[in-house]
């Protein structure tokens, strides 16, 4: 039954809302997806949101959640990070039962998706490092099908990128289990520019 919460929760399908955001990858049109996105695993990801998953095991989480929220700069991530852990937050809620998600929900201001997504992989007794392993994959499987719906990749190249990437997932586990909290902090300086000229586009398919 566990193992099933896990799969019903990581499933693409759980409502989060993350379908509608892209991070800044529509502005940022990359000449290589797949380099462009190694480097937000390596210098944003694994440097800031795994970082604040890996002490949502053990930390209070109203106080990390405000603590992540000082630390993302840009106003459209900040704002899409909130909304989507939300979703998240409420819709684990709405089917596991747990006090301390419950308090969270109840309690926190923006619940931000690393935050809450550490939360609820330890309430589902996920493995630490499988639970930053599974973050960082979804993230980039979100952005890659960002990227298939912008028309710039086919199914086939998605899902061959997707493998090439997990051990840059991997990695990035690894790489945020070294990092302290007072030390955790993103910098992929294009990406950020993105995300703000992303916000002040005419037209736009996504909402960040």
């Amino acid at each position: 039954m566990q193992w099933l919460d896990v799969l019903h929760v990581l499933d693409s399908a759980f409502p989060t809302g993350a379908y509608a955001h892209a991070a800044g990858l529509e502005s940022l049109q990359p000449r290589d997806l797949q380099t462009a996105l190694e480097l937000r695993l390596e210098e944003s990801i694994a440097r800031l949101d795994l970082v604040f998953l890996l002490h949502a095991y053990g930390d209070e989480l109203i106080g990390l959640d405000e603590l992540l929220h000082a630390s993302l700069l840009v106003r459209e991530p900040r704002e899409a990070s909130s909304a989507v852990g939300t979703s998240l937050l409420r819709s684990v809620c709405d089917v596991i039962p747990d006090a301390r998600l419950a308090e969270f929900l109840a309690r926190g201001k923006q619940h931000h998706l690393a935050v809450t997504f550490g939360a609820v992989a330890c309430a589902l007794d996920l493995e630490p490092e499988l639970a930053a392993q599974a973050y960082a994959f979804s993230s980039v499987r979100g952005l890659v099908s960002a990227a298939q719906r912008l028309g710039w990749i086919g199914q086939r190249l998605a899902q061959r990128m997707l493998h090439d990437l997990k051990p840059a997932c991997v990695a990035a586990a690894a790489q945020a289990s070294r990092v302290r909290l007072e030390d955790a902090g993103a910098f992929a300086p294009l990406w950020d520019l993105a995300s703000m000229r992303h916000e002040h586009a005419a037209i736009r398919m996504f909402a960040s």
